[in-house]
């Protein structure tokens, strides 16, 4: 769904890895820590409650949000709040890969072959959806505020990570008390909500899409009007992913995928330009200023 600007696969893979690896391996750790310690503090179910429900909410998310962060930091593909739902999705999947497996392989054993289905099936569309709507959730914020001012993006932080925790809170907490009440309306509401809350985060997505076709347009125009660095007439086809596979509009002797990606890119460091501190948009500046030269360069192959 990514249409205008996606991300290499690589960095996809390695981000999926990142989560699959060290965010499990990570929490794995520090939530039976802290359960050998709460050992004898706590009854059992209120033990169960406390590190299921919180716990491990707050210790998985921490882990997963990290290296949302490192992303965010390292790569230059990460750019807006789209890829920040992409990359944080990615790493929430990564998560469940490996903790399903983990948890596969003890339903098999202690509770044999219909309870083992039973549990693939709730875990790989449900507990693996959480994982993803939940980080995806803080990516989008981290995305949103990768070029702001810091004090936007100390504030977008802690309402990713607190929504991030909530959800996943939310989830855990609901059935884990189902289990000790045995109510089962509490085991059932979760699975109902969670549907809800991933389709209103394919609409987020949406809209951040229809967001950057704006974005397209009206920075692309400015900068033909402002620098001459493109024909206005591309702005058209650059702003429309329908438009933009269609022929005739650009020369044969161009690269079209190569054009529009530039020029993409371009549009998106005018917009995070406006936003950014002093320092950030001297290196934004230097940033739009090569790119410039590239696509100039690129439409001079054209006969």
């Amino acid at each position: 769904m990514d249409r205008y600007d996606r991300e290499p696969w690589q960095q996809i893979i390695i981000t999926f890895l990142l989560g699959a690896c060290f965010s499990t391996l990570l929490s794995l750790v520090e939530t039976s820590s802290i359960a050998i310690l709460s050992k004898s503090l706590l009854t059992s179910e209120g033990q169960e409650f406390f590190i299921t429900g919180l716990i491990a909410p707050l210790i998985e998310e921490t882990n997963k949000g990290i290296f949302v962060i490192l992303m965010a930091w390292l790569s230059k593909e990460f750019n807006n709040m789209t890829d920040g739902l992409v990359y944080g999705s990615v790493i929430g999947l990564g998560f469940a890969f490996s903790e399903n497996i983990f948890y596969f392989y003890n339903i098999y054993n202690e509770s044999g072959i219909f309870q083992w289905l039973e549990g693939v099936y709730a875990r790989s569309f449900y507990t693996a959806g959480v994982h993803a709507c939940s980080t995806a959730v803080f990516g989008g914020c981290i995305g949103y505020a990768k070029y702001t001012r810091f004090s936007h993006k100390i504030l977008m932080l802690i309402i990713g990570f607190s929504l991030a925790v909530m959800i996943h809170s939310f989830w855990n907490s609901f059935l884990t008390v189902s289990q000790i009440t045995n109510d089962p309306f509490l085991a059932k509401l979760p699975f109902a909500i969670l549907p809800i809350i991933c389709i209103l985060l394919v609409v987020i997505l949406q809209f951040c899409l229809m967001r950057e076709s704006e974005i397209l347009e009206i920075e692309l125009t400015s900068e033909s009007q402002n620098y001459q660095t493109l024909p206005i007439e591309h702005v058209a086809f650059i702003k429309s992913y329908i438009n933009r596979s269609k022929n005739g509009w650009l020369s044969d002797n161009i690269s079209k995928k190569q054009y529009c990606a530039k020029t993409t890119e371009l549009a998106f460091l005018r917009q995070h330009y406006w936003r950014a501190d002093e320092k950030n948009r001297h290196i934004l500046e230097l940033k739009m200023n090569k790119l410039r030269t590239e696509i100039q360069q690129l439409l001079s192959y054209s006969v």
